[in-house]
C-alpha cells in the first residue's frame, strides 16, 4: 500500500464568476522514500492538490474524491481534530514563502518548540533540545541564540531552513514542499534541495516537491507528474520522463529550458516557447485542454475524451495521438 494514495481527486473553487473546475480526476500515490515531483505552469492545480491532502483548502474550494488516503486512512472522512493532529505529526507541509509559515510576532525556538510539544510530549527541556539539533542538522550555526530570534532577523534561506527543520520537529512520514526553493538564490537552493533528499534518505520519508523548475526535477525526483488545466497529462519515473517525454506539453516544457551545452560555431539555437495560455477552467472542456496550444492537434483531439494510457504500472500519458506519431514534435 502507498503511503499516500489520490484517485479521481476533483477541486472546484467557487467565485464570483462562476464555478473554476481547478482540478479534475487526478491520480496520484507516493510511497515512502520516495520522491515525486509535480510539474506544470502556475495555476495548473498543483498547490491546491497538495492542500487538499492537509485539509487546507480555502473555504471557497470544494474536495472530493474516489480516494484521499495517507496510511490507509481516508482524510476526507477525518475530523477536524484528527486532520489537526496529522498536520505536522504525519503531514509536514514546506510553504513557498517561509514567511508565510512562520509568525512574524513569535521567536523561532516558540514556533519550533510548539510543533513537539504539541505532537510529541509536553516537556519544554526535551523540545528546546530537539530544536537546537535540528537547527544544526539543517545547518544553522549557533542554534540556541537563534531560537531568541524573530523570522524578520533572519535571511530567506536560514528562514526556509527553520521552516524545514519545524517541519521535521514531529517526525513526518511525508513531506509536501510547494516550491520551496523559488525564492532562494542558486547556490542557497543547491543546499536546501540536498539537504532535502538527505533528510529522506536518512529518514525513509516520503517527498511530494511541487515546482515549475525542471532543473530541480532532474536532480531530485523519483518520479514526475505533468499538470495542465487541473489534470495530469503525463506521469513516469524521472529518468525517462525527462529523456523520452510522451506527451506534447511535456516535450514543449522541455524545449523551454535553456541548453547548457553551447551551439556549435555559427548555429543560432532559439529558446522554445509555448503559444497561446491556459485556458479558463470556469466550464467544461471537451476534448484534449492543451489542444489549443499544441503544434499536433487534430480535429478529433478537441472533441474526444482524452483517456490516461498507460505504459506499465505507475507510467501514464493522456493523449490521442500514438507515440510514434509524438516523434513528429521536435520536425
Amino acid at each position: 500500500m502507498a503511503l499516500l494514495e489520490i484517485t479521481d481527486l476533483n477541486i472546484k473553487v467557487i467565485t464570483s464568476a462562476g464555478v473554476l473546475h481547478a482540478v479534475r480526476g487526478v491520480d496520484l500515490a507516493v510511497d515512502a522514500g520516495e520522491t515525486l515531483c509535480i510539474v506544470g505552469e502556475s495555476g495548473c492545480g498543483k498547490s491546491l492538490t497538495a492542500l487538499s491532502v492537509t485539509g487546507l483548502l480555502p473555504p471557497v474550494a470544494r474536495c472530493s474524491a474516489t480516494r484521499l488516503a495517507f496510511e490507509g486512512r481516508d482524510i476526507l472522512r477525518l475530523s477536524r481534530r484528527e486532520l489537526e493532529d496529522l498536520r505536522g505529526k504525519r503531514i509536514g507541509f514546506i510553504f513557498q514563502d517561509p514567511m508565510t509559515g512562520l509568525n512574524p510576532t513569535m521567536t523561532i525556538g516558540r514556533q519550533l518548540t510548539e510543533v513537539h510539544l504539541r505532537h510529541i510530549a509536553r516537556d519544554h527541556a526535551a523540545a528546546n533540545a530537539a530544536a537546537i539539533s535540528l537547527l544544526t542538522r539543517v545547518g544553522i550555526a549557533n542554534a540556541a541564540d537563534r531560537l531568541r530570534q524573530y523570522p524578520h532577523e533572519l535571511s530567506g534561506g536560514l528562514r526556509q531552513r527553520v521552516m524545514i527543520a519545524m517541519v521535521l520537529m514531529a517526525r513526518p512520514r511525508l513531506i509536501i514542499a510547494d516550491e520551496p526553493t523559488t525564492a532562494l538564490d542558486v547556490t542557497v537552493q543547491a543546499q536546501v534541495l540536498a539537504l532535502l533528499k538527505s533528510l529522506q534518505q536518512e529518514h525513509g520519508i516520503g517527498l511530494v516537491f511541487i515546482t515549475h523548475d525542471l532543473g530541480v526535477v532532474a536532480a531530485i525526483a523519483d518520479r514526475v507528474a505533468v499538470m495542465y488545466a487541473g489534470e495530469v497529462v503525463e506521469t513516469g519515473k524521472a529518468r525517462d520522463l525527462l529523456t523520452s517525454p510522451r506527451h506534447p506539453y511535456t516535450r514543449a516544457l522541455l524545449s523551454c529550458v535553456p541548453s547548457t551545452t553551447p551551439p556549435p560555431a555559427g548555429v543560432s539555437v532559439e529558446l522554445g516557447t509555448i503559444p497561446g495560455r491556459v485556458p479558463l477552467l470556469s466550464g467544461q472542456i471537451e476534448g484534449c485542454a492543451f489542444a489549443p496550444r499544441c503544434t499536433l492537434v487534430q480535429d478529433r483531439c478537441r472533441t474526444q475524451t482524452v483517456p490516461a494510457r498507460s505504459r506499465g504500472d505507475a507510467e501514464i500519458c493522456r493523449c490521442l495521438l500514438a507515440p510514434e506519431k509524438m516523434e513528429l514534435f521536435h520536425a
